[in-house]
């Protein structure tokens, strides 16, 4: 648990003035006010600085001094902090990651999804499988219908990698993952309108692949290069 201003505790070591004390169950490194305290008495927090705690011994029968700011958190230096602080602190900082992380692919797989059913209608709109349409062989709602549908799983499936690879580089490359997403997309309908038009629907579909591969493949290879060649890590600020 945080410590207050005005938090009660016990000096576990005698105080001239560095010491330290007991608050809540935890040991923390502490000094007193100027004045030695002997160890076992009992103090209350005054006030917290760059250096750590401060404390004031209580005189046994008078009343607790009146602190202007009692209640307020006690912020010290990270490297005073003890060990069981310090895991709470990661565990929440590691929980808001995994949160933040999860809202990014909730709502990065909603645009992965729909991009890639818009570029499957502009594809077709384009003129992809407008022979089979005219021979007959396939209606054309049906070819609409059924593009946007593998568009959608497609753009989904390229947020999904392109995302995951971005998220274990050292530095932070997620802001490009829709601009991966969009260039991939983009390789996949002018795959697959050249595939079409030499080789069908089936050439169109490999080539959609291809060409999401080139184009996609740009930006993690630049990433996978500078990875390898020990570029060193972002300081977050």
């Amino acid at each position: 648990m945080s410590i207050h201003i005005g938090d009660r505790g016990r000096t576990s070591t005698p105080m001239s003035p560095q010491g330290k004390v007991e608050l809540q169950g935890d040991r923390h490194d502490a000094r007193s006010d100027g004045r030695f305290i002997e160890a076992g008495r009992e103090i209350i927090v005054v006030a917290a600085d760059h250096l750590g705690l401060i404390v004031r011994e209580l005189e046994e029968g008078l009343p607790p001094p009146n602190l202007p700011n009692a209640g307020e958190p006690a912020r010290v230096a990270s490297w005073h902090k003890t060990g069981m602080e310090v895991a709470r602190q990661l565990r929440r900082e590691q929980a808001l990651l995994r949160r933040k992380q999860t809202i990014e692919h909730r709502y990065g797989s909603r645009i992965g999804a729909g991009l890639g059913g818009l570029a499957g209608i502009l594809t077709v709109c384009f003129g992809l499988g407008q022979a089979q349409v005219e021979a007959g062989n396939i209606q054309y709602t049906h070819l609409l219908a059924g593009v946007a549908l593998l568009g959608a799983v497609l753009g989904l499936g390229i947020f999904w990698s392109i995302h995951s690879f971005l998220l274990g580089a050292k530095r932070d490359y997620r802001n490009m993952s829709l601009v991966v997403l969009v260039l991939s997309l983009v390789g996949a309908a002018g795959g697959a309108l050249v595939g079409d038009t030499h080789w069908g629907l089936l050439g169109g579909a490999i080539w959609a692949f291809l060409g999401a591969l080139t184009l996609g493949a740009l930006i993690p290879g630049v990433v996978f290069l500078i990875e390898a060649l020990g570029e060193p890590e972002m300081v977050e600020e």
